[in-house]
């Protein structure tokens, strides 16, 4: 869980950067490397779906499609370590 929190904390400071492509690409290859953990997932589609909102990031639609397929790995997951899922429901109807 340490582990899963340290990347979402770098994922954060790599996004305060500015150069959101840079960061996200970082995030994605982190997701690569961590397949199977809903809860990093969880938390860096969150956090970047987030910040393309708040931050002018051209092209911003051009990722919608990968933060939904975040989200429903999540959903379908049958892990129950992912209690938000509601939450996920509720972010999805926003994209």
């Amino acid at each position: 869980m340490e582990e899963i929190n340290e990347i979402i904390r770098k994922a954060a400071l790599k996004l305060k950067g500015k150069n959101y492509e840079k960061a996200f690409q970082w995030a994605k290859k982190k997701l690569e490397q961590y397949p199977n953990y809903e809860q990093l997932i969880l938390n860096i589609a969150i956090v970047f779906d987030a910040q393309r909102m708040i931050q002018e990031v051209p092209n911003e639609t051009e990722y919608d499609e990968y933060f939904c397929s975040l989200y429903v790995c999540v959903l379908d997951s049958d892990n129950e370590v992912t209690p938000e899922k509601d939450a996920v429901l509720c972010m999805m109807e926003e994209i």
